[in-house]
């Protein structure tokens, strides 16, 4: 009876670990993925950025040939 009792209790042991590994693994994806978008949204905020002052730029310099003529 008490063999019964260790080896039940050895397999909750091992299967707790088990979840709790995967669950660490689960949680370490969620950070990776959670990095990538905040690069991927900072990326296109910097493409944003880049082409509001390209067409500030633009416009500035039609402004400029429109007087030219």
């Amino acid at each position: 009876m008490q063999f019964v009792i260790i080896v039940t209790l050895i397999c909750s042991y091992l299967l707790v670990q088990r979840i709790l590994g995967l669950l660490a693994k689960f949680a370490s994806q969620n950070v990776e993925r959670h990095d990538l978008m905040v690069d991927a949204l900072q990326m296109r905020k910097n493409y944003i950025e880049a082409m509001q002052k390209w067409t500030q730029v633009d416009e500035e310099d039609h402004d400029i040939n429109v007087d030219i003529m």
